[in-house]
């Protein structure tokens, strides 16, 4: 294991320390540069045994999931990838700037909202963006002057109801015209044409069927005005898995390309967790019989424990909600006891022999039931979880 530094950082994009001047940490998180490259290697293998045309592309938002853009990008780069998906412009320039030190020629396409007034930016670093209504396209299309193109994804909504044209009865024929109008705007190439699935992640496939009948209505009404597009997409993790006869022209791959599926209902055997989140043991004492535990002492004994301080709490992005589940230690398991803080929690070893100050605890292991755990305790998804591990946790490279 070697701290090192990101391979990339722009001077706008510097959100996490990777630290190489310490010997030791309190608390950290070790990315796996393995696993993601076995993950990778599975999920475009699980893809193509049914669909080998369709094209991966890799979702790096958030920093990666909060796994370290500078260091996953450059991995995925060297496992074949050549499109990424990101939710903002400042994530796009970061992605192309990692691929540009590796002297390699990426795509990112932008998920999210982009100011028009940086229409022109996109078009000088080849960006591809996101768009989801007419209005918003003429924007984008009035504040390009160079005279160049700007690549655009059209996004539809089926079903999410977040963002995209409409494409339920009552729209439908509005937003034909409207992709249409956008089409022959004189600033923009739409190449592609996406929706996102809601419920994908579910057994239940009825909301999943009737979004992909929905956007397969929109593309056949298309067609019939002469519009096609190169790159259609509807499948997310889960339908990457699940829903084969949606592969199309490409998947996008969010957090199963960092080891954790999609649902207890939707999982691909195999997936490794690329994050482990350690800490350590800073302090062991006795807890006496009738005393409690950390704020709002909602836990007590009848008997005396030995409790384990450890210093990791949720200003370190291990939610206050996550008391009361497991970690590892001396391989074996230790429960939260009492309410995390914001820089502590206590664990109970009273079974757990010859634990010491300075012992690594494991939070989230290469294994993913226990970030599943917190989750359900939790009442969240491991998404989550992964995406609030916060700046002040050193991710610790391993390669």
């Amino acid at each position: 294991m070697n701290g090192t530094e990101s391979m990339s950082e722009t001077k706008s994009y510097r959100k996490y320390k990777y630290l190489n001047f310490l010997p030791h940490q309190r608390t950290w998180a070790e990315i796996d540069i393995r696993a993601l490259e076995h993950n990778y290697k599975l999920l475009v293998e699980h893809i193509r045994k049914s669909s080998p045309d369709c094209k991966p592309m890799c979702v790096v938002k958030a920093d990666a999931y909060s796994h370290s853009m500078g260091a996953c990008v450059p991995a995925l780069i060297d496992s074949g990838a050549d499109f990424f998906a990101v939710s903002s412009l400042e994530e796009a320039l970061a992605v192309k700037e990692i691929a540009s030190q590796k002297g390699a020629d990426v795509r990112v396409l932008i998920l999210g909202y982009t100011l028009p007034s940086e229409a022109e930016l996109l078009v000088e670093h080849g960006i591809t963006q996101t768009v989801f209504s007419l209005e918003y396209a003429k924007e984008l299309d009035a504040a390009i002057s160079t005279g160049k193109k700007l690549s655009v994804h059209i996004k539809l909504d089926t079903g999410m109801n977040r963002l995209g044209f409409g494409t339920w009865d009552s729209e439908f024929d509005n937003t034909v015209n409207s992709i249409t109008s956008l089409v022959a705007l004189d600033h923009l190439s739409p190449c592609g044409i996406f929706t996102h699935f809601a419920r994908a992640d579910e057994k239940s496939a009825a909301l999943t069927e009737l979004q992909a009948q929905r956007y397969i209505s929109m593309l056949d009404a298309l067609q019939k005005r002469g519009i096609t597009f190169s790159e259609r997409h509807l499948c997310n993790s889960a339908a990457s898995i699940e829903n084969k006869e949606y592969h199309f022209d490409m998947v996008r791959l969010g957090i199963v390309l960092y080891g954790i599926s999609p649902s207890d209902e939707v999982k691909l055997d195999g997936l490794i967790p690329v994050m482990r989140l350690k800490t350590i043991v800073s302090h062991i004492h006795t807890l006496s019989p009738g005393e409690t535990v950390s704020y709002g002492g909602h836990f007590s004994s009848n008997r005396p424990i030995t409790l384990a301080t450890l210093p990791i709490g949720y200003a370190d992005g291990f939610p206050r909600a996550c008391t009361g589940g497991f970690v590892r230690v001396r391989d074996k398991d230790a429960k939260i006891v009492g309410n995390i803080c914001m820089d502590q929690c206590m664990i109970d070893i009273t079974d757990c022999k010859d634990v010491q100050v300075g012992d690594t605890v494991t939070v989230y292991a290469d294994t993913p039931e226990y970030i599943e755990n917190f989750a359900r305790l939790a009442s969240t998804i491991p998404y989550e979880l992964v995406c609030l591990v916060s700046g002040r946790v050193p991710r610790i490279i391993i390669e």
